[in-house]
């Protein structure tokens, strides 16, 4: 379902949008407005020449990790070598612009002037910024994106020479890992990291989604320095299980079949990622000797039949 805005400041519930992630139409792109999405997941994406704004919020996200970014022999050769300085909000406006003329001519091309001025007016309330990598006086790279709190919502980067991107990418995470908070959670669609004992110093308080009702929580657990991902196929099927399914069995090449979701819970995001879509494709007499292999680590698995499996140790609430 998708929403029509109007000028009162809200958001629907991003469970309530589109499968794909589409939520919401309308509105506008004042500061207010965009702290409001950011705060709840949900970004600004539409093609300019149409001149509607379309507001997204897919329940499954990309995210990096600071201190999990894997830094290829390559770029450290290339970054040994010094040829290029990095900067932080030295040219946020130029390096905006070199995002938007990059991909100006691009059918769908996003990056608007509307756009352009709603984020330099985040800029300017130091709620957006920028890292620019600069060859000699030239500015040769960079990227943006907005900041609240203690995370960065990356937007858009651009390379004018091989690798200056990725450059800029490495050292923000960088940056962020040496300032980073020691108490904070993040939740990116729902698959979360953990770190510190939150407000009370016992965990954080987590709640696992019930596939088979939107909305409704299954349980509900205390975690502390670690992470849950959950995989399933259930946000992008339809109740008759018609749609379009993103994980799907290696032995049969459809849908997996039998589980309707799979949460796992381990030290990292990366090893509870991984686990979760295992355990979600896999026979479920598999699963027991497949978590012994794994330190430190538990899982919640539900079958289409009703069954709820909890292997490891999880204190659920």
């Amino acid at each position: 379902m998708v929403f029509q805005l109007t000028k009162r400041l809200a958001f629907p519930d991003p469970h309530w949008g589109d499968p794909d992630g589409l939520l919401a139409i309308g509105g506008d792109l004042s500061v207010d407005r965009l702290i409001l999405a950011y705060s709840n997941g949900i970004f600004p994406w539409y093609a300019f020449r149409e001149k509607v704004i379309q507001w997204w919020c897919p329940l499954q996200r990309f995210v990096i990790f600071p201190e999990e970014i894997h830094i290829s022999h390559s770029m450290r050769t290339l970054m040994n070598k010094n040829k290029y300085k990095v900067t932080f909000n030295h040219a946020f406006k130029q390096v905006i612009r070199n995002c938007s003329k990059l991909r100006i001519e691009q059918e769908g091309a996003w990056l608007g002037e509307e756009m352009i001025e709603a984020y330099i007016r985040m800029y300017e309330q130091n709620l957006a910024a920028s890292v620019e990598v600069w060859e000699n006086d030239k500015l040769v790279g960079g990227l943006y994106g907005v900041t609240l709190g203690t995370c960065f919502f990356g937007e858009s980067m651009f390379s004018l020479v091989p690798s200056a991107s990725k450059l800029a990418l490495i050292r923000l995470a960088q940056l962020l890992h040496a300032h980073g908070a020691g108490n904070h959670l993040i939740n990116a669609g729902g698959d979360i990291i953990a770190c510190g004992g939150g407000p009370s110093g016992f965990g954080w308080k987590i709640g696992l989604q019930d596939p088979r009702r939107q909305g409704r929580l299954l349980t509900s657990f205390f975690l502390q320095d670690g992470a849950v991902a959950t995989s399933g196929n259930y946000e992008s099927l339809s109740p008759l299980g018609r749609g379009r399914a993103h994980i799907l069995s290696p032995a049969t090449a459809e849908a997996a079949a039998g589980t309707l979701s799979a949460s796992a819970f381990a030290p990292s995001a990366m090893e509870a990622d991984a686990m979760s879509t295992a355990l979600f494709v896999m026979p479920s007499d598999y699963r027991r000797d497949y978590m012994r292999m794994k330190n430190n680590a538990a899982c919640y698995v539900v079958s289409k039949s009703g069954n709820h499996e909890k292997i490891g140790k999880l204190a659920l609430l």
